[in-house]
């Protein structure tokens, strides 16, 4: 049959029309599947460049002590990532915590090994838990134990929730808490206007003719709270023996000498700034029972003795005891002790009627 020249005129662009349909098609899927494998490839690149290291869970402020419990894993890309974060093996923070008796402090090799460096050599250390969950240590190579003692790790500035944690943020703490170490209540010492918890701080005494000292230093304040609301007057510190009786003796003074004060003052970045050094000196009655105090380490004796020895002509003779009036002394600290104690009872009572629900 015959084909009319206009059908085959118009079947044959259908199927010019259909050709190109398909080629463009094809064309446009090899392109989708270009740009989807190199898709895959972006995306394979980037799993691979993600790792885990240890962000923070809250907010820390600066010189507070970091534990693993304020830490939580999380995926990030590691090239945006600083060579010293701490990695995901908890371990390699924990035992950045421990140090020998010489201070040598414990190191993590890349398979996990603990060891410290001595004499520029590698010493291996295994760690033991028996049946009691009992820890204990010894060298690797001579099975000799030896003592490592947990030491604080603090920030040493600001830090805010989700940062990474890198090892060039945190630095160990020269705080121990040894057997002696309580925490102890004051509501004696005047705080600054703005002071939050956890800060650190100094505890001074001023007196009257404008002398200054330094009473304990660079301890970290707890504000008790009751009923959600945190006290205007009382602090916590965490204070060794030799700093207890230290405090007290400068309540009691503080009490004696009209126009004295015994306040606070904050650090700046309590995390990077080394704690000032004591240089309030007892009166020699409590000086002679710190000596005798089979509680307070050597050490603390020793320096003590130092100081009195350094400084008692300076500081007792012709600094606080010339400010003393003896007259009015023991009934100006009766009145001072009375009323400390009147506050604390009164906080008490408020604090035990929260847990009453009145």
């Amino acid at each position: 049959m015959a084909v009319n020249p206009m059908q085959k005129k118009a079947t044959t662009a259908a199927l010019i029309a259909v050709l190109v349909t398909l080629l463009i098609t094809g064309a446009v899927i090899a392109l989708l599947m270009m740009k989807v494998g190199n898709l895959n490839k972006q995306i394979a690149e980037k799993r691979a460049n993600l790792g885990k290291v240890f962000v923070l869970n809250s907010d820390v402020k600066s010189g507070q002590e970091i534990t693993s419990e304020m830490l939580k894993l999380q995926e990030v890309e590691m090239s945006t990532v600083p060579t010293s974060a701490v990695g995901s093996i908890i371990s390699v923070f924990n035992n950045y915590r421990l140090e020998d008796v010489k201070g040598n402090i414990v190191f993590t090799d890349e398979n996990g090994r603990m060891y410290i460096q001595e004499n520029n050599q590698r010493k291996y250390i295994v760690k033991n838990e028996d049946d009691y969950k009992k820890t204990s240590y010894y060298y690797e190579e001579n099975k000799q134990p030896v003592e490592l003692n947990t030491v604080p790790l603090v920030a040493k500035v600001a830090l805010k929730k989700n940062t990474v944690l890198t090892f060039d943020l945190i630095a160990r703490s020269n705080d121990r808490v040894t057997d002696d170490v309580r925490i102890q209540e004051y509501n004696v010492v005047q705080l600054p206007t703005q002071i939050a918890d956890k800060e650190f701080i100094d505890i001074r005494l001023r007196l009257p003719n404008g002398s200054d000292y330094i009473v304990v230093s660079h301890k970290q304040i707890e504000l008790p709270q009751i009923d959600g609301v945190e006290t205007e007057d009382t602090i916590w510190l965490k204070l060794s023996e030799d700093e207890i009786l230290m405090m007290s003796s400068a309540i009691v003074e503080s009490y004696m000498v009209k126009g004295s004060k015994l306040y606070a003052t904050r650090y700046v970045e309590a995390g990077t700034q080394e704690a000032a050094t004591p240089t309030y000196l007892p009166n020699a009655d409590v000086t002679l029972l710190m000596e005798k105090d089979p509680n307070i380490i050597q050490v603390a004796k020793n320096e003590l003795f130092n100081r009195y020895i350094n400084t008692k002509e300076t500081i007792r003779t012709n600094g606080i005891d010339k400010q003393i009036d003896q007259k009015t002394a023991i009934s100006n600290a009766t009145s001072g002790t009375s009323e400390e104690i009147k506050k604390t009872q009164e906080q008490r009572k408020k604090y035990l009627q929260t847990l009453g629900g009145n």
